[in-house]
């Protein structure tokens, strides 16, 4: 499986063109509240086809007590983002989330089930749920601290249906203990009308940890 998608994250750089490329930029800080919950506060910056915009400001609370195999999330995201028209629109998105956590054959998967309200300015609200399955890989490349990853995400809207899959590769570099720098690429598969459309992301995130 791991192999399957490296091969299919490469292949597709092939076929990355200016049009359907996007850029992300993104930082994070986590802060244990208590021996159970932690918040992490992220901001991201995307930069789509070279000249549309987009920022996002996410706030999600994560409750671990319950048990070792598995996390509760609440949390809530908002989305400035520019359209052809180079107009800014907003999306409130609230969301819950149920993570699935296990360890087989010296592998981490993990099972984030997520449920969004996307809460447009200028066109329906909608539902959405988010299944990614992600696989760490406790391996250090090139005997650095360099950890990889793979998963693969699919996106279910209310009225539409299963509309979009999405792959992806990374590797996180343990800088410290306070810091990782994730460094990751997808390739995004949405449904459109005259069929799939294809989107290639490449970017980075620094992830601080308190």
């Amino acid at each position: 499986m791991i192999g399957v998608l490296l091969l299919a994250v490469v292949s597709s750089l092939c076929y990355a063109t200016d049009d359907n490329q996007e850029y992300r930029g993104q930082v994070s800080f986590s802060f244990k509240l208590k021996e159970d919950w932690k918040v992490k506060i992220t901001e991201e910056f995307h930069f789509r086809n070279g000249e549309h915009f987009e920022q996002e400001n996410d706030v999600l609370f994560t409750y671990k007590g319950l048990a070792d195999w598995v996390d509760l999330g609440l949390g809530f995201r908002q989305v400035q983002q520019e359209d052809s028209s180079h107009e800014w629109q907003r999306e409130n998105r609230p969301y819950v989330e149920v993570t699935i956590k296990d360890k087989i054959f010296g592998l981490k998967w993990s099972d984030r089930n997520r449920l969004e309200f996307r809460d447009f300015e200028n066109s329906k609200d909608l539902f959405r749920y988010r299944n990614r399955l992600k696989l760490d890989v406790p391996v250090n490349l090139f005997d650095l601290p360099l950890q990889p990853y793979v998963a693969d995400e699919i996106n279910i809207m209310e009225e539409i249906g299963y509309y979009r899959n999405r792959i992806y590769a990374g590797v996180v570099w343990d800088v410290n203990e306070k810091l990782d720098v994730d460094f990751f690429f997808f390739h995004q598969k949405d449904k459109k009308s005259t069929g799939w459309d294809d989107r290639f992301m490449t970017g980075f995130e620094l992830k601080f940890s308190f």
